[in-house]
């Protein structure tokens, strides 16, 4: 996405929608998951996030035992800090420390990786 520099802004901006919002909602979907946010904003991920947290000597990842529990216990967290980096991968810092990485870069083989959809009709795709 850095060849696209304006679209890189957008998706910079529209990742602070997350900012301060409560995690509402995990659902596990075949092969992807959708983050609610306070019942309004909604993150799909086609590209499985990886969990950092400081209680963690490694990170979690879909194929590591507890992973989906560990997701799911972010429920009623808030989203202290979001952001999108050099390398394309979207930062969620929960208030307990915890950290959700989506690494956009890892599905290089075309279509979406991930949409941020909010009121009013907002839709991002990336």
């Amino acid at each position: 996405m850095r060849d696209d520099k304006s679209l890189w802004n957008e998706w910079q901006e529209g990742i602070t929608k997350l900012r301060f919002a409560k995690m509402t909602s995990v659902v596990f979907v075949m092969d992807y998951l959708m983050l609610g946010f306070d019942g309004q904003v909604v993150l799909t991920t086609l590209v499985w996030p990886c969990m950092h947290s400081p209680q963690l000597e490694n990170e979690l990842t879909i194929r590591t035992p507890g992973y989906r529990h560990r997701l799911c216990s972010l429920l009623g967290k808030v989203v202290a800090k979001s952001w999108i980096d050099d390398d394309d991968t979207i930062h969620l810092l929960f208030d307990n420390a915890d950290e959700v990485r989506i690494g956009l870069q890892a599905s290089r083989n075309g279509g979406e990786r991930a949409i941020l959809t909010a009121p009013d009709g907002y839709l991002l795709v990336y």
